[in-house]
């Protein structure tokens, strides 16, 4: 079955309580759509690394502006993958996107910025670093990573 429904990141930046605006600040975008595709491919990349009960606890985390981005293009049959360190999430955001028709991601610095910025701002709208599916070395990580960026 194709999807055809497609995400307006304009309107849903009106709605999202500065969370696209926020994303694109840090990172630098312009462009709306980008960042919000940016968002979308690592909300799928956790999406992924989670099973369907886990999704299902995770998706009651997000506030409902996220929840939209996370379920699109969803196959209830993808293959779940094991995360356990940050730099193979940025190398499954990378495949993600290189396997989408529109690519964010040119360099992979440039992805690893946006899955450590995306992660900080998720850890803030949703709890993230406190979900119990992540893995231990994930996690911590991801913490020790957001507190050098914060420095």
């Amino acid at each position: 079955m194709e999807n055809n429904f497609e995400i307006n990141y304009i309107e849903l930046a009106k709605r999202d309580c500065g969370l696209i605006r926020e994303i694109k600040r840090a990172l630098f975008i312009v462009d709306t759509k980008r960042a919000g595709l940016v968002v979308s491919r690592v909300l799928h990349t956790i999406r992924r690394s989670l099973t369907k009960k886990e999704s299902a606890e995770f998706i009651s985390r997000l506030p409902d502006y996220l929840k939209i981005l996370y379920v699109t293009e969803w196959e209830p049959s993808e293959k779940r993958i094991l995360l356990k360190h940050l730099d193979e999430f940025t190398e499954e955001v990378i495949t993600l996107d290189s396997q989408s028709g529109h690519r964010v991601f040119h360099k992979e610095v440039d992805a690893l910025a946006a899955v450590i910025t995306i992660m900080k701002v998720l850890d803030q709208h949703a709890n993230l670093l406190n979900f119990s599916s992540f893995c231990y070395s994930f996690k911590r990580e991801l913490q020790e990573t957001m507190l050098e960026t914060a420095a």
